[in-house]
């Protein structure tokens, strides 16, 4: 059913729990986050900052940090730099450091060459060869996305308390009730309750796959009646 939810683009991300941090292995958790398949209450800011780190290194994988800023304008490298230092790649921050310095310090003439956002000028712009060094170091210490997803997947399972969701019902909170409120281990987790509307869905879901089936197993007994009596 998910996947049928997935196609028609319904589908909802599931609160992120402890028991899914400590179950997914660390790539599988980061690529479940990082695709929206979950959320927590740090999302807006947590997953931002996550996305800054996975941006730079798509671009960057793909076309240099010549590519990144290009199509970034480095507005958020230092957020990218700042989160490679909070996932525990020090030497990775560095370069991305020496990378936005050297962005800074050509960021006239660069803008310059791709102000009319051709193809051309980007290409010309690999001329000077400013990023090259930095492209190599940054190839040589982050060899694929498999290993940017391990090292985020691995934050996730050192720091849950980040990620983990700390919501309260207000109307329950005031009325002294806390029906929605589990605490495991010191830890507030809400269950989320569907609305009306997303249960209507579930239903037509459910009936759909029912007919589906239902035509399906129609057509087998149809054939392997022919198949007799012919």
């Amino acid at each position: 059913m998910k996947w049928i939810k997935k196609i028609f683009g319904l589908a909802r991300p599931e609160q992120i729990t402890m028991e899914q941090i400590e179950q997914l292995p660390p790539v599988k958790l980061c690529r479940k986050f990082i695709d929206g398949e979950l959320e927590s209450d740090t999302e807006c800011e947590m997953f931002d900052s996550i996305m800054c780190a996975v941006e730079l290194h798509a671009e960057v994988f793909n076309g240099g940090f010549n590519q990144y800023y290009y199509n970034s304008g480095g507005d958020r490298s230092e957020r990218a730099r700042s989160t490679f230092a909070l996932l525990g790649a020090d030497r990775i921050a560095d370069v991305v450091k020496r990378a936005n310095e050297c962005y800074t310090a050509h960021e006239d003439n660069l803008e310059t060459q791709w102000e009319d956002r051709t193809k051309e000028s980007l290409c010309n712009s690999y001329k000077e060869k400013l990023f090259d060094t930095l492209d190599e170091e940054y190839y040589a210490l982050m060899k694929n996305d498999k290993q940017l997803y391990g090292m985020i997947g691995t934050y996730i399972k050192q720091h849950p308390q980040e990620f983990l969701t700390r919501r309260k019902k207000c109307d329950n909170i005031c009325d002294g009730q806390s029906n929605s409120l589990e605490e495991p281990d010191g830890i507030l987790e809400y269950k989320r309750e569907f609305t009306l509307w997303e249960r209507i869905q579930d239903w037509f879901y459910r009936i759909f796959l029912s007919v589906l089936a239902l035509m399906f197993l129609f057509v087998i007994i149809k054939k392997v009646w022919l198949w007799i009596a012919g």
